[in-house]
Parts: C-alpha cells; sequence; structure tokens
C-alpha cells in the first residue's frame, strides 16, 4: 500500500515512490521513462492551513466530512483497508453511483453523486459532493468549536476521436461556508490561543484543458495543458463569534488568479526515450486585512498584491543498463515576484478603535526583521535527479536508489507576509531576502512480492501460496539553505535559511492470509533537525505505526460482507520545537503520544447497494495531532484536540 505525503515531512516520510523497475527488454519491446513528479519530489516546508483539499471528492473508507484535526482522515495517502464489499457498488459499470453518510460526534452530513455517460466519441462525467459538520466532542466529552458548510461540483468532458487523441476538460467549483476556526485546547491569560478570524466563505473555480496526441516518428507524443485558478476567501472574526471591542475587529480579503500553461514532447533517439518540457505560470496573490468598527482600516497583509511569473524547463530520459534501469532528470526553475502595496500604510488601533496606536508598512516589516526594504526577487533553482531500479526473482523483488540535488522556490507566504499587530509576540512577517532551498538526498529501498499477491485483501486469480508483500525505504536529506521559521528577538514570527538536515525510514508487510482475511502493519521513523541552531525543527512527528485487519466473505449468493479494525499509535515528539526562549515554539505544548482504535464493517447486495458502519476511536482517547499547517500559519499555537469517540454510516448505492 503506497503512502505518499505532503509537507514538512514530505521527503521524510520517502515521497520518492517505490520504482516499478526494467528487465532486461525483449526485442520488441519499448524503454519508458517515469513521470515527472515521481522523478522529482516535490517538497513543501509544511502544509499551510488554508482552504480544505478538493480531492478526493468522496471516500467512503473514511468518516463523512472533513476532519482537520485528524490526520488520517484528510491525509488520503494514510494507510486503509479500502472499501471493502462497498468496492463492487462503488467500482461499477453502471452510469451513477449516490451515497450518503453521517456521524453522530459533530453530526456531519455528506451526500454525493457520481455520473457518468458516453456518448460516441465524448465522455461525460459530473461529480457533486455536499458536506455539513458542526462542534463536536473530544475524548474528554469538552467541545471543540468547528464547523462548516461546502459544496463542490466537478465536470470532466472527455473527446477521443481516435486511439491517438484524446482531449480533455476539468471544470471544479468549490464553496466553503461558515468555516469555523476552533479553540484550542489551552487558554493563555494574554489571549494568544484564542480563536482566529473565521473562514466565513471561500469560493474556488479551477479549469483544466488537456490535450494528448501520439504520434508516429522521433516525436512520438506530445502533450499540452492549460490551468486557471480563481479563487476568492472572505475571512472574519464578527459574523460568527461573540462581540468584540472594535479594535479588535478584523476582516481579510484574499483574492488569488493563477494561469499556467505547460506541454512536453516524447521524442525516441534511437532505444533512448527523451522527454523535453516546460511550464509557465502568472499569479496575483492579494489578501488584506481591516479592522476598527467598519472594518474598513488596513491594518495587515497576508498577501500585499503579489505578482509571480514562473518558468520551468525540464529534461528526462533513461537507459536500460546491466545494473538495472536508470531513469534522469534535469530541471530549472524561475521565478520572478514583486509587490504592489508595500508602502501602504498600516494602522493597528487601539482597543477601542478610537485612535491608532502605531502604523508601518509591509516594506518597513521586511526592512526591520529581514533586513532588507528590496521587495523585487529573482529567483533560480536547478534540480537533478538519477534513479537506478531494478527487478529480481521474475519481477517479485523490486530495489531502487535515488541520488539528487532538488531545489525549491521560497512560496508567497514566505516571501511576502506581513501580518502586523499591536504585540509583537502576534506578528508574523516573511523575508523578501530568502534564498532557495537546495536538497542533497539519497533514498533507496526495495519491495517483495509473492507471486500470489494482487492486492491488500485481494489475491491474484488461480494463485496458489501466500499472498505477501513487503516493502521498506530509508532517505536521508541535506538542506543548504532550509526555509525555517524563526522568532525575532521581540518574539515576531519571521523566516531566514538555516542548514538542516532529515532522515526517515519506512516499512511496510502486508499480508492476505486467506482468501478472506488480510493484515497489514506500517511503520515510519522520521528525524529531522536545524544545524544552525542544534535544534530540532517543528511539525515533524518522530515515529508511527498502523495495524490493520480486514475479513471478507460471500453473503451466500447475493453479495459480499467484511469487518475490520485499525490501530494507529504516535509516538511523543522526541525533540519538540515548543518554546519561544529556545526556538519558534511552533510545535504545541502538551502534545504527547497516543493509540487510537476504530472498527468498521460492511455488507452489500447485489453489487447495487451497500452500507458500511463503524466507531472512529473507540475508547474515547483524548488526544491531539500535531498538525503541520495549524501550527505554522498560527503565530502561537496551543492543540485541538481530535473528535473522540465517532460513529458513522455511509449508505451506497448504483443504478
Amino acid at each position: 500500500m503506497t503512502r505518499h505525503h505532503t509537507g514538512l515531512a514530505a521527503f521524510l516520510l520517502g515521497s520518492v515512490a517505490v520504482v516499478s523497475a526494467t528487465p532486461a527488454l525483449a526485442a520488441d519491446e519499448k524503454l519508458t521513462m517515469l513521470e515527472a513528479n515521481k522523478l522529482f519530489p516535490a517538497f513543501d516546508q509544511w502544509d499551510k492551513r488554508g482552504p480544505m483539499a478538493i480531492m478526493p471528492l468522496y471516500d467512503v473508507g473514511r468518516l463523512p466530512g472533513d476532519w482537520a484535526f485528524k490526520t488520517d482522515e484528510w491525509d488520503p495517502d494514510a494507510p486503509s483497508a479500502g472499501l471493502g464489499a462497498l468496492d463492487s457498488v462503488l467500482n461499477t459499470t453502471r452510469p451513477v453511483v449516490a451515497g450518503f453518510g453521517l456521524t453522530d460526534n459533530g453530526e456531519a452530513r455528506q451526500a454525493f453523486v457520481d455520473a457518468r455517460q458516453k456518448v460516441g466519441a465524448f465522455m461525460l462525467r459530473g461529480v457533486g459532493t455536499y458536506k455539513w459538520a458542526g462542534t463536536y466532542q473530544d475524548g474528554d466529552g469538552d467541545t471543540v468549536r468547528s464547523g462548516y458548510g461546502r459544496d463542490t461540483e466537478q465536470l470532466i468532458a472527455t473527446y477521443q476521436p481516435d486511439s491517438a487523441t484524446t482531449l480533455r476538460t476539468i471544470f471544479i467549483r468549490d464553496e466553503i461556508r461558515d468555516y469555523k476556526m476552533p479553540e484550542t485546547a489551552i487558554h493563555d491569560a494574554t489571549g494568544a490561543f484564542g480563536i482566529g478570524m473565521d473562514s466565513v466563505k471561500t469560493t474556488r473555480y479551477i479549469g483544466r484543458v488537456m490535450l494528448d496526441k501520439a504520434l508516429d516518428g522521433t516525436v512520438e507524443k506530445v502533450h499540452g495543458e492549460t490551468r486557471l485558478l480563481v479563487l476568492d476567501r472572505d475571512n472574519n472574526n464578527v459574523d460568527l463569534q461573540a462581540a468584540k471591542q472594535p479594535g479588535q475587529r478584523q476582516k481579510a480579503d484574499i483574492d488569488r488568479h493563477q494561469i499556467e500553461a505547460s506541454g512536453y514532447g516524447d521524442l525516441r533517439l534511437g532505444t533512448v526515450p527523451l522527454r523535453i518540457g516546460a511550464r509557465g505560470m502568472y499569479e496575483n496573490h492579494d489578501g488584506a486585512i481591516y479592522g476598527g468598527s467598519t472594518l474598513e482600516t488596513l491594518s495587515a497583509f497576508q498577501y500585499p498584491d503579489i505578482t509571480r511569473f514562473e518558468t520551468t524547463l525540464y529534461a528526462q530520459s533513461a537507459l536500460n543498463m546491466a545494473a538495472g534501469k536508470l531513469d534522469m532528470g534535469l530541471r530549472w526553475e524561475q521565478a520572478t515576484t514583486g509587490l504592489g502595496r508595500a508602502d501602504d500604510t498600516l494602522t493597528w488601533l487601539n482597543p477601542a478603535g478610537t485612535r491608532a496606536a502605531s502604523t508601518t508598512t509591509a516594506r518597513a516589516l521586511y526592512s526591520r526583521y529581514a533586513g532588507t526594504d528590496d521587495t523585487d526577487r529573482f529567483l533560480n533553482g536547478v534540480s537533478a535527479v538519477a534513479t537506478l531500479s531494478q527487478e529480481w526473482m521474475d519481477k517479485a523483488v523490486d530495489t531502487h536508489v535515488s541520488v539528487g540535488r532538488i531545489a525549491r522556490l521560497p512560496d508567497n507566504q514566505e516571501l511576502y507576509f506581513a501580518r502586523y499587530h499591536g504585540s509583537s509576540a502576534m506578528r508574523h512577517v516573511g523575508n523578501p531576502g530568502l534564498d532557495p532551498e537546495a536538497h542533497y538526498r539519497i533514498e533507496t529501498g526495495a519491495s517483495y512480492k509473492t507471486a500470489s499477491w494482487s492486492a491488500f485483501g485481494r489475491k491474484a486469480a488461480l494463485a496458489q501460496g501466500p499472498a505477501v508483500k513487503l516493502a521498506a525505504s530509508a532517505s536521508y536529506d541535506y538542506v543548504d539553505d532550509f526555509i525555517s521559521a524563526e522568532r525575532a528577538s521581540d518574539n515576531t514570527l519571521t523566516r531566514r535559511n538555516v542548514d538542516a538536515q532529515f532522515a526517515s525510514v519506512n516499512a511496510s508487510a502486508e499480508w492476505n492470509v486467506t482468501s478472506t482475511f488480510s493484515t497489514g502493519l506500517y511503520g515510519r521513523v522520521t528525524w529531522a533537525e536545524n544545524l544552525d541552531d542544534d535544534r530540532g525543527l517543528y511539525g515533524v512527528a518522530p515515529a508511527e505505526a498502523v495495524f490493520l485487519a480486514d475479513y471478507h466473505d460471500r453473503l451466500s449468493t447475493q453479495g459480499t460482507w467484511n469487518v475490520g479494525l485499525k490501530v494507529r499509535a504516535v509516538a511523543d515528539p522526541s525533540d519538540a520545537d515548543d518554546d519561544t526562549n529556545t526556538g519558534t515554539g511552533l510545535d504545541p505544548e502538551d502534545i504527547s503520544g497516543f493509540t487510537v482504535l476504530d472498527l468498521y464493517g460492511g455488507v452489500q447486495v447485489h453489487d447495487r447497494i451497500g452500507i458500511r458502519l463503524g466507531v472512529s476511536n473507540v475508547f474515547n482517547t483524548e488526544y491531539a495531532e500535531l498538525v503541520p499547517q495549524y501550527a505554522v500559519d498560527t503565530t502561537n499555537p496551543g492543540p485541538v484536540n481530535a473528535p473522540g469517540r465517532t460513529f458513522f454510516l455511509w449508505t451506497v448505492m448504483n443504478f
């Protein structure tokens, strides 16, 4: 069961997927290349708190709704036993699939419909999912402030006039309403751990057009794509919260527009494949914060009218060697950025909102905390990666090793955040002088599967013998100019480049014990260090293990059923960065290790209708996750407890 992660621990958790190697090729067999997203790992320093992820639109293998403070629910690649009995209902050739789910804790509700129809050379698919949720109780019975309403629709149109041509268009609309920020489990007399602004309304529109064309000759294939993003987000601490003094009232208006074009061509020079690609992107990102009784006094910027142009050029190739298949890639990235509102006056009002307590500008904040007032940047990054992979024992064993230098350019928030506040401990200021990160990385791994293995819960057809899959990987990453959050002398949260190192070990063992009973064990150990300051890095959970067990069988001749359990154990942070006197304080205090048990069961009849029910957190354990996107986007974070015991129900059908 492959795992892929984003965030600070992306490269800690083995972000290079296990590579399927190529043995010696037959005379008529063509050598193929890895996809670029597998060859070049995508590193983000953290998952920023923002609008909830769009994909997957629905997943009945997890709790109904979106659970931001329960990591194994929002991470789509967390170990999961899958759909179980409901697989044949959802993965059907019938044109329409629909479902409804609910929970008792948090009163989450989710409905979805997924319809598709083929007409000649056209394939149309429309998906709609609709969610609602309220406050929930943690394992100690305390109420955690939460709640939202959400509507998401996706329309996909595919035109395939012949086997060589595919034109696909995708349109997504996503609206989130009344998304309440939680109150932390720890309260501070200064109000540092209070509730931030709620996301009263977020609307996203995403459009993509993709063309793939197969050709004869040296150029075998061309791919072209355009993408458009329009985001509008309204946040405030007024509409959904108790009355505040005029000077404490705030609202944020955030607008983001992106247009992107990319393409590549696949060539074959003799027997050697070659891919040459390019990408260009324009972005405008504007986010201003207003305060006062009328919410019209400009007080801070999240994004001070940022303009960003990005260009990417890359080339990939592969060679078939005696030692295995060698995939190679070279990439150059460039970004030109600038600000339109660096010199607008920011005013912090007194609590009564009657006068200015202090004023500044974004440029003045950068000068004070980053030591530069130059907001125009021209950033470059070069990446080079090589991955050697091989298959052994008639493809039963895969091995791979990957080495490379991977660059990451600083993003808009790291460069230009200008969150002004009367209290310096609540300020959050970017650094326009940041240099790109350079990751010098080595990663190696291996996997073994028997001939009877097909997937978790499924043996290969007509195969005999045990069905087992084992996998392990390890990585080490030295980062030159890692972009780290830091505290200034007055406790303002800012950014600077440091040297850092990361290491991880991942392992998994899956066993289909019989044709009806399967188990899996998944584990990871991670470690990260700020070398400049000789201390641990924030946002890193050091170790986690998950155990799955699932039993499934026929329901006479009418259908199938399954039952199962999941045990998830997470260790204490071993070197937490939770003290602003010695570090950033971005790891909330009182985050402890925990173990949680989930139970579930499902049944389907005639592959047409199914039910799944279960209990999450059976023993009502009180715990809080180390959630990176909450910790880093909040200047003084406190822990937010995950849901306590939660009963859930899914019903699905097709027609």
